[in-house]
């Protein structure tokens, strides 16, 4: 089955899939199992999460970064300096028990 991986921020469904295929790609031969993305937007459809949250970018990144930085795994971009702040946190090991946890950046990106 499938590993599931919530991706942080907002992500439209039709990025998804590119992003997909980039993390197959990059693991491929590495890792045997496939991913099943998933973001906000397609976990909870019906919630309209700009009108929602409007004004409250902080408030909406800070639990992008709660989840980021406890996480079990973390993959994030390079040349996201969020994506690069959590990693940082994870690797400084400043949640308990997620010093060794795998946190991996992968260029996303184009």
């Amino acid at each position: 089955s499938p590993v599931h991986v919530l991706v942080l921020g907002d992500v439209q469904d039709a990025d998804l899939a590119t992003l997909e295929q980039r993390l197959a790609s990059t693991v491929a031969g590495n890792v045997k199992t496939t991913f099943r993305l998933h973001s906000k937007q397609t976990l909870l459809p019906a919630v309209n999460f700009s009108a929602e949250f409007a004004g409250y970018d902080d408030a909406k990144g800070q639990v992008d970064f709660e989840l980021g930085a406890t996480a079990d795994v973390f993959v994030g971009s390079p040349f996201s300096s969020f994506s690069v702040l959590i990693a940082n946190v994870r690797f400084a090991g400043k949640f308990v028990g997620n010093a060794s946890r795998p946190t991996t950046m992968v260029q996303a990106d184009s």
